[in-house]
């Protein structure tokens, strides 16, 4: 055809013109061109052909109204309640505190995670049943359409089961499907390791004081190997050093100079936020919530003794990352359980928020086995919200948090399904670049060619 080739979706425009250009092509002896659809696998598009998803029209004065909200309205589509939130560049964030064009985190076909411009975001009041999935791992609301992201379980005899990608509709979900939690970025580091272990440390058991200084304080007797690493940064750190003290008493690090300018400037309020974590690769994410782990938290089942340092890459099952066990970061403040959070998020780690406790602090859950959920092990029961509403994100897919339970979930909407292919496949007449003509051959039958 002469043609290109553009990822999809395609804006509504290109496909819209697409089907006029499909169905309005004329076939054989002039007459009506006959296409065909397989109905197992496009669904959507004949639900969508036959009225299903369409902009409203103005009663009294005939206008067509050609916003999101109103054909997602008018079409019944919609998508999760006013309790889930979304991942942002800034971190999460709340439906109303949403803005169209702001960077939002989107997922993509390969599972990879990318900062995207939110296209738009639509609510609609009043009260609306939903589908509510439950258990210890997720915590889910989404109407019976909702387009979600999963995992699909095969089986073959004698051979490993496959967990092939797929996108199914919340209502269609089965026991042999599992919910995607997390992503992974792809991303080149600005820091080095030793920088971002320095300020992991700062934050689980450091001191911002006067002036510029910052100190890390650790116990020599209950965790030696600690003060060992900390002493190994120390010799590679120019402006870090240790405090001399007496033998009975916990030692003391020293950062000052522009070290500790930088590790202010990235963790305002001992917080890691979006000026340190957009900074990092996925493995320097592991690192940071690796030795925040050691400094605040714990291995739940291992015994109560210090870790060895992380190796230098962490393995891609992060076997090497859990210690066979599932790991527990405790912190006195929400925000920062809310950051680290974020961080294990884009390091394809699904964190659950806890909290807070008897003792008022809020906690994060890290397990190798949850970065997908069996849909077969949650409750499911209809529910009613009073809010709904839907973001629109270019990939088709975001990351959103409920309860504090990680997931990903599709776009809901006819356009954004439809748009990955229609345009492509089938593009308009006016835009395909013609080739020059030939000589005149001898007319000989037209071949028809009648895709799925």
């Amino acid at each position: 055809l002469g043609g290109g080739f553009e990822p999809g979706p395609q804006d509504w425009d290109r496909v819209r013109q697409a089907l006029l250009a499909l169905h309005n092509r004329a076939g054989k002896g002039g007459r009506k061109r006959f296409v065909m659809y397989d109905p197992e696998e496009n669904d959507l598009l004949l639900r969508a052909l036959g009225g299903r998803f369409h902009f409203p029209r103005d009663r009294a004065t005939g206008a067509i109204n050609g916003t999101w909200v109103a054909a997602k309205r008018v079409s019944g589509i919609f998508c999760v309640d006013h309790e889930t939130d979304m991942l942002t560049a800034e971190g999460w964030r709340r439906f109303d505190q949403l803005v169209k064009g702001q960077l939002v985190i989107a997922y993509r076909a390969d599972g990879k995670l990318q900062e995207v411009p939110l296209e738009g975001v639509s609510v609609f009041e009043g009260l609306h049943r939903g589908l509510a999935f439950e258990s210890a791992s997720l915590n889910m609301w989404l109407t019976p359409e909702h387009r979600c992201v999963v995992h699909r379980r095969v089986c073959r005899p004698g051979r490993p089961a496959l967990f092939l990608p797929e996108i199914r509709r919340a209502d269609a979900l089965t026991s042999a499907d599992y919910i995607v939690r997390a992503g992974t970025v792809t991303r080149r580091p600005t820091l080095s390791d030793d920088f971002v272990r320095l300020c992991a440390w700062i934050a689980s058991e450091g001191h911002y004081k006067e002036g510029n200084s910052i100190t890390v304080v650790q116990s020599p007797e209950a965790n030696g190997p600690y003060c060992q690493a900390l002493d190994e940064l120390a010799a590679r750190l120019p402006e870090m050093s240790r405090r001399p003290t007496q033998p009975t008493r916990l030692a003391v690090w020293s950062v000052t100079g522009d070290l500790a300018c930088l590790v202010r400037l990235l963790m305002p309020e001992k917080v890691p936020g979006p000026a340190l974590w957009r900074r990092l690769s996925r493995h320097q994410l592991g690192l940071f919530l690796y030795e925040m782990a050691r400094g605040d938290g714990h291995w739940a089942n291992r015994a109560d003794h210090p870790l060895p340092d992380p190796p230098t890459k962490f393995w891609r099952s992060w076997g090497n990352f859990f210690w066979n066990s599932t790991v527990r970061i405790h912190q006195s403040r929400e925000e920062v359980i809310d950051a680290l959070q974020v961080m294990a998020a884009l390091a394809g780690l699904a964190g659950t928020k806890r909290g807070p406790d008897a003792q008022g602090r809020w906690g994060l859950s890290l397990s190798a086995h949850r970065h997908r959920s069996c849909v077969g092990r949650l409750r499911k029961h209809m529910e009613t919200a009073p809010w709904v509403w839907c973001p629109q994100v270019v990939t088709g897919a975001w990351v959103a948090r409920r309860h504090g339970h990680v997931f990903v979930t599709g776009n809901s909407h006819m356009v954004d399904a439809l748009g990955y292919g229609v345009g492509v496949l089938y593009p308009p007449e006016d835009w395909v670049q013609k080739p020059p003509q030939r000589p005149s051959r001898p007319e000989v039958a037209p071949r028809t060619w009648m895709g799925r």
